[in-house]
């Protein structure tokens, strides 16, 4: 077994100077004491627990999830007749899809990534809001807010907001000395839980810190433990002098390691070789390692399957996957959007709503199939269904059921959209 020059250890120790070269792992008392801390885990040091790999990739796993999935607005039933409703929800759409033009959140996915990523580190999230102001966007639209993703530690609640508006609800920390008044209409926080004894419940970050710990001590003792840099073994050659035993150590040095002659010693008594470290697989804790990867995935509503240390089979990778997007992302999606359609969209357009398309996991073809026998069983308009696979709705003409029936129970053609087109018919309107 190869070793480093620089780190033989050789020396003449009685059985009771031995003692185990690595540190001796206690996970349960270390687990308590983290329990027993009377003050939880401050916000910078959440943050950097993100940037560990297991947190990192739960967090990225659910970041992406919940800004993929398709979405759209919807006006008001009642209104979904008149003219322009269509347009105006086209124009908040595209004020969401752009909600700011700051350079680290200036389209929906970074907006999205920084709500979600202070969701899960610090269980709540700030987001200021903005009338549009004239903005325009493109193809003319007109911008109807600004929103933005603002640091939440540094946002505080004000004790002595009385429920006006217009009136400072939360200060904002700006540094060390300086606190700046923000009023209840140009912020709204949003927060992954609640209880009746804690202003913010703890994020999966702070339920996972224990085992980020633990996980930490465990990876610092298998490096130490592998490392080329740490002694593997130490040899005993009994008892001899001192003379004799630098003597070795000299023939040692050179002849072994620098020269890399084949070790020959003799001498009084027996040499002996002890092994420090790990000598198998097993005690590098391997199976430690996996509990406590599934025990930091598990807050996030992921397996250890999404962190890619666990073995899996195509016939199980798919219900895990789904499993996770369930339970790890659809919640989260969930938060985000009744949050935005109350303190954001609802705030400026009363009525319009923001809704998922679908929350369940389909392919492209898997969606126009279910689109398709939706519209054609009369259980969603065309409109509907549009929006469902990712396309804009065609106007109030499109409020309607496949049998020629709109929202609002009655027929506006004589003819229902399921019968047959003429020949000369260029296109099937009863198409999705």
């Amino acid at each position: 077994m190869a070793t480093s020059r620089s780190k033989i250890l050789l020396f003449r120790p009685s059985q009771k100077e031995i003692r185990p070269a690595y540190p001796q792992l206690d996970p349960v008392v270390q687990f308590q004491q983290v329990v027993r801390l009377r003050s939880r885990p401050p916000f910078n040091l959440l943050r950097a627990t993100t940037r560990i790999g297991a947190v990192n990739k739960c967090i990225q796993r659910i970041q992406r999830g919940v800004a993929l999935m398709p979405w759209h607005i919807t006006p008001p039933k009642e209104d979904r007749q008149k003219p322009g409703a269509i347009e105006r929800a086209i124009e908040i759409e595209r004020s969401l899809r752009v909600p700011n033009y700051e350079i680290n959140q200036n389209n929906y996915t970074k907006y999205i990534f920084a709500i979600v990523k202070d969701l899960l580190t610090l269980g709540v999230a700030s987001v200021q809001r903005m009338p549009g102001g004239g903005d325009v966007l493109e193809n003319g639209k007109k911008r109807c807010f600004f929103a933005f993703c603002v640091d939440a530690a540094k946002v505080d609640y004000n004790p002595d907001w009385q429920g006006d508006p217009e009136e400072a609800r939360y200060l904002y920390r700006v540094d060390s000395s300086t606190l700046e008044s923000v009023a209840d209409e140009e912020m709204f926080p949003i927060q992954l839980d609640s209880s009746s004894y804690e202003m913010v419940p703890p994020s999966p970050v702070e339920v996972a810190f224990p085992y980020v710990l633990s996980l930490l001590s465990l990876n610092n003792f298998q490096h130490n433990t592998t490392s080329k840099s740490s002694a593997k073994y130490i040899l005993d050659i009994g008892d001899v002098s001192q003379g004799e035993l630098n003597s070795f150590r000299e023939y040692w040095e050179t002849s072994v390691e620098i020269d890399g002659k084949m070790p020959i010693a003799a001498g009084k008594g027996i040499m002996k070789v002890l092994t420090l470290g790990a000598a198998s697989d097993g005690e590098l804790f391997l199976g430690w390692t996996e509990f406590l990867l599934r025990m930091i995935s598990q807050p996030f509503g992921l397996t250890p399957k999404d962190l890619g240390h666990e073995q899996f089979t195509y016939a199980t990778a798919g219900v895990s996957a789904d499993a996770s997007y369930q339970e790890g992302v659809v919640p989260i999606a969930h938060i985000l959007n009744e949050h935005e359609n109350t303190g954001l969209i609802g705030y400026y357009e009363p009525g319009f709503t923001k809704q998922y398309a679908d929350t369940e996991k389909r392919t492209e073809e898997q969606e126009a199939t279910r689109a398709t026998t939706l519209f054609e069983k009369n259980l969603a308009t065309r409109n509907e269904m549009r929006l469902a696979v990712g396309l804009e709705p065609i106007g109030p003409a499109g409020d309607k059921f496949a049998d020629g029936m709109t929202l609002q129970g009655d027929s506006q053609t004589a003819t229902p959209l399921q019968q047959p087109q003429k020949k000369n018919d260029t296109k099937n309107e009863a198409n999705v």
